[in-house]
């Protein structure tokens, strides 16, 4: 069994906690609104989406990915259908070994 000497950086796991680098971007595609956010992680972080305090799943409206380039990655989340009803504070939140940071974003619609 290794012995930790106080100072020896050489045994501790290497890697950084989730940082969101920019603030989060919000787009439209047609009937699509799509929420865009950047940030570094090394191991890849887990990415939960909420809207207000529901937990957000992948799948029927709601598409999600993320790509990654080393510790940089963008995620997104994407709805179809896009409407007043989908209006509201949404955050991405990721999370890996290292710890966990919040992006927020808030989805507001004009009157006509």
């Amino acid at each position: 069994m290794d012995k930790f000497i106080p100072g020896d950086d050489s045994k501790k796991p290497q890697g950084q906690p989730p940082k969101f680098t920019s603030k989060p971007m919000i787009r439209q595609e047609g009937d699509k609104i799509i929420f865009d956010c950047k940030l570094t992680a090394d191991p890849s972080p887990t990415i939960t989406w909420y809207k207000g305090t529901e937990v957000l799943k992948d799948g029927g409206r709601y598409k999600m990915k993320m790509s990654s380039d080393k510790s940089n990655h963008t995620v997104s989340m994407e709805i179809a259908g896009g409407g007043m009803q989908d209006g509201g504070e949404y955050k991405a939140v990721a999370k890996n070994s290292f710890g966990e940071s919040t992006a927020t974003i808030t989805l507001n619609f004009e009157g006509l």
